[in-house]
C-alpha cells in the first residue's frame, strides 16, 4: 500500500463541506414547521393511505439508507485528476477537495430522502404516525453519512497516493 507522501491534511479545505453537510439537516425543522402548520387546523380530515404505498415507500426509504454508504465509496474509489463540466481540469490538492465534498454531500442528500416520503405519507394521511418514522430514519442516515475529520483525512490519502480504497467505516 502506497503511504501519502504529503503534508498533513489543511481542514480548512474542507470547511465548506462541512458547513454544507451540517445544514443539509435543518431540512428537517423546515418539513416538520410546515407539516405542523397544515396539521394544526386541518381543513379536510386526512385520506387513508394504502398500506401496499406505506410498504413502498418504506422499502425505497430503507434501500436509500442502505445504500448510501456504497454509492460515496463509489464516488471516492477514483483518484487523480477531475474534469469539471466547464473544461477545468483539477488535479492534486483541488481535485482531492472536488472530489471528496461531492462525495459527502451526494451521501448527505440521499438520507435526506426518507424524510421526503414521510413528508409526502404525512401530508396525505395528515397525521404524524407516518412521518415521524421516516423522519428518524433520515436523523439516522444523516448522523451515519456525517463526514468525520478522520474520515477526510482517510479519502484525502487515498486520493493522493492512489492507495486502495480505505472501507467507508465512521
Amino acid at each position: 500500500m502506497n503511504e501519502y507522501p504529503g503534508q498533513p491534511l489543511d481542514m480548512k479545505l474542507f470547511q465548506k463541506t462541512f458547513l454544507v453537510c451540517a445544514m443539509i439537516p435543518t431540512i428537517l425543522f423546515m418539513m416538520t414547521f410546515v407539516l405542523w402548520f397544515m396539521l394544526e387546523d386541518p381543513v379536510e380530515p386526512g385520506a387513508t393511505v394504502p398500506l401496499l404505498q406505506i410498504v413502498i415507500f418504506a422499502a425505497m426509504a430503507i434501500a436509500v439508507v442502505v445504500f448510501a454508504p456504497r454509492v460515496r465509496a463509489k464516488l471516492l474509489r477514483a483518484s487523480g485528476p477531475v474534469n469539471m463540466k466547464n473544461g477545468v481540469r483539477l488535479e492534486g490538492d483541488l481535485a482531492a477537495q472536488q472530489r471528496i465534498s461531492m462525495a459527502a454531500i451526494v451521501g448527505m442528500g440521499l438520507a435526506e430522502l426518507p424524510l421526503l416520503l414521510g413528508f409526502v405519507l404525512g401530508f396525505l394521511s395528515m397525521s404524524w404516525t407516518l412521518y415521524i418514522p421516516f423522519a428518524a430514519l433520515s436523523v439516522a442516515g444523516w448522523a451515519y453519512m456525517y463526514p468525520r475529520p478522520a474520515q477526510i483525512r482517510q479519502w484525502y490519502e487515498h486520493q493522493m497516493a492512489s492507495a486502495p480504497m480505505p472501507g467507508t467505516t465512521n
